[in-house]
């Protein structure tokens, strides 16, 4: 399953098949990324999921679950950089989901053909600097 991610939306499907973009924030990255992945995947181990982080996404800070909870009883939510979310060596979304993965940068022509989207350069992200 080809999962392409940007800052504020990824597209997930499968290899020569249909796929779907699901527009995000920080704030609903994390949810709505693991429910897409849950679709494909209702026993893990099942499929192998190829992450390609466009330019945006390797810079992306997103919301995820941190450990314990806060004084409501609602789990502590603690910002945190996608790529290290999905791909970080030790702890990671993905192993603890029990999915296999792998990743790539993703150059943004590889982008264009697999979204068929608007281009997302790295010269953009430092267009400030």
């Amino acid at each position: 399953v080809l999962v392409s991610l940007g800052a504020d939306e990824f597209t997930i499907g499968e290899f020569n098949g249909q796929q779907r973009t699901v527009k995000v924030n920080a704030t609903t990255y994390t949810l709505q990324l693991v429910q897409a992945l849950q679709e494909y995947d209702y026993t893990p181990r099942r499929h192998f999921f190829v992450y390609f982080f466009r330019p945006s996404a390797c810079k992306a800070i997103v919301q995820a679950p941190g450990k314990g909870v806060d004084a409501d009883g609602r789990r502590v939510m603690i910002n945190k950089n996608l790529y290290r979310l999905l791909c970080d060596p030790k702890n990671n979304l993905t192993k603890i989901l029990g999915f296999k993965y792998g990743f790539e940068p993703i150059h943004e022509d590889a982008a264009l053909l697999f979204t068929d989207k608007q281009p997302d350069t790295f010269e953009a992200l430092f267009k400030d600097l």
